[in-house]
């Protein structure tokens, strides 16, 4: 009779844990609160699996990429300690703690993460939570628009701000949905397969709405690719290309916003935005990361090494407005050194030199590695969590040894 009410209290527990998955990838679209509500509450079923749950603590082998992941942490902890004034310098580096805690969950949460019907209900979820967002941006930027009879809610800051997002995190989030969306269209035979081709569209005219430059190369790149093989006759696919760019590309010069940021790739270093502004950002970051290569400035104290750079040069458009990196690879040389810089091309790149990863994982590689190179990520907490967790999600479970 015990080992009954154990085996159904152990069960019980493992579906909280299912569940707090599903409601963590569901929160990713709503805002900071809602993901740090759902993402205590999947360390908490965790931390419950793991002390009721013998099997999850059986943990023979660890993939090496996992051990990536706190040594990162700790390189920039070292960091951070070695350049801290105070325990706010300190401070700063725990917001990396996702790099420990994701490989704790992933690894206890194994069956769950591997299993085909699992991670089928992950994308559900995260699609329709993605397309359910975008229809509530877009219904309130229409109802702005309507009152103001201004166009320009209807695009980028405007757009993504409602639940605190930028343009280039929601474009990412976006183009994964879109990634999730094909693969459920193609593959699912029930009659509901209509609403996955019209959300993936949906989340495309969002993705180009929001307006980031990055994320309008990445969807050009790695949509295509995602499709091809799909396609028996290839000259549909190419028909189909077609006239989504020239649908895509009406689009942005309809509009004025979007048409600005097209032609504004190269604009002057006084605007906000730009080629050329990032350009000399990363010029004098590199400045600064010459003069202490090591561990770098900490991840406190380097936004006020930038600071005084820009001052020193005269960037006064950077210095007004406290510009960070925008490059993620620059910002953590700068934050803590060529270390810490080693093992996040390690994360990022080595894999597929190691492993044959499937399909969804290289192209999950592609979006991550690109964004990476025009925002500093880690810097604000949606992408740090959106880095660490799709990273496990897509990229363990396609590892097969060649």
């Amino acid at each position: 009779m015990r080992s009954i009410w154990s085996n159904a209290l152990l069960s019980s527990k493992n579906q909280l844990f299912g569940n707090s998955i599903l409601f963590f990838i569901a929160s990713q679209f709503y805002g900071n609160a809602l993901v740090s509500i759902a993402l205590g509450l999947l360390i908490g079923m965790g931390l419950l699996k793991f002390a009721f749950d013998k099997k999850s603590r059986n943990i023979k082998k660890v993939p090496l990429l996992l051990l990536f992941f706190p040594i990162f942490f700790t390189s920039n902890f070292i960091s951070a300690v070695i350049n801290s004034y105070d325990f706010y310098d300190i401070g700063k580096a725990f917001k990396l703690l996702p790099f420990i805690y994701f490989p704790f969950i992933f690894l206890i949460g194994k069956k769950f993460f591997l299993d085909k019907t699992f991670r089928e209900k992950c994308r559900k979820v995260y699609f329709f939570s993605a397309t359910l967002n975008f229809l509530v941006l877009l219904f309130w930027a229409l109802f702005r628009t309507v009152e103001t009879g201004n166009f320009i809610f209807l695009t980028y800051n405007n757009l993504a701000s409602v639940f605190g997002l930028q343009p280039i995190y929601l474009s990412a989030f976006y183009i994964v949905a879109v990634l999730f969306g094909v693969e459920l269209f193609f593959k699912n035979k029930t009659n509901t397969k209509a609403l996955y081709l019209i959300g993936s569209l949906i989340l495309v005219i969002g993705v180009i709405l929001l307006a980031s430059r990055t994320s309008w190369i990445i969807l050009i790149m790695v949509l295509p690719i995602k499709l091809y093989p799909f396609f028996k006759r290839k000259i549909i696919f190419w028909s189909l290309i077609l006239s989504f760019g020239l649908i895509a590309t009406s689009m942005v010069f309809l509009s004025p916003t979007l048409r600005s940021r097209l032609v504004g790739v190269h604009a002057n270093v006084a605007s906000y935005s730009g080629l050329d502004l990032r350009v000399k950002i990363w010029k004098n970051a590199l400045k600064l990361i010459e003069e202490e290569p090591l561990f770098g400035y900490g991840m406190n104290n380097s936004d006020e090494a930038l600071k005084n750079r820009y001052m020193e040069t005269n960037f006064r458009r950077a210095y007004i407005y406290g510009l960070n990196t925008h490059n993620q690879y620059l910002q953590t040389c700068l934050d803590s050194g060529l270390i810490s810089l080693l093992f996040l091309i390690l994360i990022v790149f080595a894999l597929p030199f190691f492993y044959k990863l499937d399909r969804d994982a290289i192209l999950f590689i592609v979006i991550i590695s690109l964004s990476l190179l025009t925002e500093s990520y880690f810097r604000r907490f949606n992408g740090i969590i959106f880095f660490t967790f799709f990273y496990l999600y897509f990229v363990p479970s396609s590892i097969k040894k060649h």
